[in-house]
């Protein structure tokens, strides 16, 4: 949602450019500078965040929780 209206030419770009990368580093790196772009104009001051734990067996590796909290079970490998 954006309900204060933010908007700047800059992060915009960069999300659309985000939105179409299919290599997912590449979209992340996207997302990386234009989370830059947001933390220089500071269009909202956050109040909370989320905290998440995670956990997994002995049995896996590769385990990456993304910025959501969210396990990227795609990568995760059985041992």
């Amino acid at each position: 949602s954006n309900d204060g209206d933010y908007s700047n030419p800059e992060f915009d770009r960069l999300l659309r450019a985000s939105a179409g990368e299919v290599d997912p580093d590449k979209a992340q790196d996207l997302l990386n500078q234009a989370q830059e772009v947001l933390l220089r104009d500071l269009p909202a001051v956050p109040t909370w965040y989320r905290n998440a734990a995670s956990g997994w067996s002995e049995n896996v590796s590769n385990v990456v929780i993304d910025w959501k909290g969210i396990p990227m079970y795609s990568d995760i490998e059985r041992n």
